[in-house]
């Protein structure tokens, strides 16, 4: 399975931000680094997203925000639905 079809399968909750979303993932090694090459990836495709990562200690949370311009958000809709 690609990086970018399975992160939006590992999120344990989903917030709709203002300007993106953020998800909640699993606090573990493999994870992280699932989502430090999906941020990769993505960056290559779409230079205007923003990436925030914010790594709780274990067994805290794992949150990945996305933002952009207008108009992102709804693009990353389709991606992460």
């Amino acid at each position: 399975m690609t990086e970018g079809r399975r992160l939006p399968s590992l999120a344990l909750d989903r917030r709709e931000l203002a300007d993106g979303w953020a998800l909640r993932l699993p606090n573990d090694d493999g994870t992280l680094l699932c989502v430090a090459r999906w941020i990769v990836d993505e960056r290559r495709c779409c230079p205007f997203f923003t990436f925030a990562l914010d790594c709780e200690p274990v067994p805290g949370a794992l949150w990945l925000r996305i933002t952009g311009p207008e108009g992102a958000k709804d693009a990353l809709r389709a991606e992460l639905a």
